[in-house]
């Protein structure tokens, strides 16, 4: 990891360092609220797109669990 924040990996690709299931989505605006949620939509299955809910803006996120190792 550099002081900017960027980083790579020295061999290998993401798909060889993560299980990549783990996602999520944050959710934003005027009307958006939990209630308009479909909660048959959730648990959202391995590999699946975050849901669409009614009267929110999505923004997916993939989320990486890094373990660093002294070299």
């Amino acid at each position: 990891v550099r002081e900017n924040g960027s980083w790579e990996l020295e061999k290998g690709t993401l798909y060889d360092v993560t299980h990549l299931p783990c996602r999520s989505a944050a959710y934003r605006g005027e009307g958006c609220a939990p209630k308009n949620a479909n909660l048959r939509d959730f648990p959202v299955k391995p590999g699946a797109a975050m849901p669409v809910i009614d009267g929110c803006e999505k923004q997916d996120y993939a989320v990486l669990f890094v373990l660093g190792e002294v070299v």
